[in-house]
């Protein structure tokens, strides 16, 4: 077994404006691995805040690791730390709405009786009462009797609150970035 010991850049983030709940530092891990075969460069970064952590590895940048994350948008760090399917999730209140409104078209066109009509809007108003991951289960007939077979294909879903926290923190690690930057230029202005 080979061991070797290298040097990690620890970043350790607080009373930062971005995130209000932490109850810790935003702690942020970066490692440059410079040049690789003098074509292009590698690193990585882990971020960790509360117990979640979520890391990249890029293969090949244009520029240092510091430079690299400097310069991609937040939106681009959030793609590449957060799986896509962590992104949305089910707007409970709007596919509600949705599922009333069809519910009342139905009644109206007499596709179905009033008793009918009192059970799936008693299954409708118990949806509120559900997280996004029990909807597929518990209400796939009730969703399935109004919208049709293909019923969720065309959920309305909404940015997860999960997104916001994770792009929250990288509006944070990108302010950390930035104030290394400055310190390292007002460094070598001085000497």
């Amino acid at each position: 077994m080979k061991v070797e010991q290298k040097q990690v850049t620890k970043l350790a983030i607080t009373e930062t404006e971005y995130v209000h709940y932490s109850y810790g530092a935003i702690n942020v891990y970066l490692e440059d691995f410079g040049l690789i075969e003098g074509k292009y460069h590698s690193g990585k970064v882990i971020v960790e805040c509360d117990g979640d952590s979520w890391a990249k590895y890029w293969f090949s940048m244009g520029c240092n690791l510091i430079e690299f994350l400097s310069s991609t948008s937040v939106d681009y760090l959030t793609g590449k730390l957060l799986p896509s399917d962590e992104w949305y999730e089910v707007n409970i209140e709007d596919l509600t709405k949705k599922l009333k409104l069809k519910l009342f078209e139905q009644r109206r066109n007499k596709e179905i009786d009033d008793y009918e009509a009192r059970q799936l809007y008693e299954d409708i108003e118990s949806i509120d009462c559900i997280t996004s991951g029990e909807l597929f289960t518990s209400t796939n007939d009730t969703c399935e009797k109004l919208l049709g077979d293909d019923w969720y294909h065309d959920i309305p879903t909404k940015r997860s609150a999960n997104c916001n926290h994770v792009e929250n923190i990288i509006k944070a690690v990108k302010e950390a970035i930035e104030e290394i930057k400055e310190h390292k230029q007002c460094q070598n202005v001085n000497q």
